[in-house]
C-alpha cells in the first residue's frame, strides 16, 4: 500500500493484479522467482525425490537430535510419535495439486524448532490456562 500511494511504478493495485500465487498477489511476496535463461537450462539436473522410507528415516534421525537436548523427549516412544505426525504430515502436503504440495527436510527442520520452543513454554501456557480457569 505505502509503494502504491507512493506513486513509484505501482499503477495498478496489488489487489487487481492477474500475477498471483493461489489468490496471493505476487508483489505481496518477500522474493519472486524469475525464470532461468535459456543458456542455465543445461547446467539443471533433478535430483529427484526421497522415497517414504528414507524421508522416515531421516525425519527420526533430526528428531532425535532437536529433542535428545530436551529430558522428557529422550524416549523413543515420544521420538517415533513426532516423527510420525511430521512423516505423515510430509506425506499429506505431498498429495496437495496446488503449490503447497512442495516439501521438503526443511520444512521438518522448522517444524521442530516450532515444537521445542512450544515445549520449553508448556508451563509458562499451564499457568495461563490454569489462572485463566481460575478466574472464570
Amino acid at each position: 500500500e505505502k509503494l502504491e500511494s507512493a506513486g513509484l511504478g505501482f499503477y495498478v493495485k496489488a489487489t487487481e493484479t492477474q500475477q498471483k500465487l493461489g489468490k496471493i498477489p505476487l508483489r505481496q511476496l518477500v522474493y519472486s522467482v524469475l525464470d532461468l535463461p535459456p543458456s542455465m537450462r543445461p547446467l539443471v539436473y533433478d535430483f529427484g525425490q526421497l522415497d517414504d522410507s528414507t524421508e522416515n528415516d531421516y525425519t527420526k534421525q533430526m528428531v532425535h537430535d532437536r529433542c535428545s537436548t530436551v529430558v522428557d523427549l529422550n524416549e523413543t516412544n515420544c521420538i517415533n510419535a513426532v516423527a510420525n505426525v511430521l512423516t505423515w504430515s510430509q506425506s499429506y502436503m505431498k498429495k496437495r495439486t496446488d503449490e503447497c504440495s512442495f516439501v521438503s527436510l526443511r520444512d521438518i527442520e522448522r517444524a521442530l524448532i516450532v515444537f521445542k520452543y512450544f515445549y520449553e513454554k508448556n508451563s509458562k501456557f499451564e499457568e495461563l490456562i490454569a489462572a485463566k480457569a481460575k478466574a472464570e
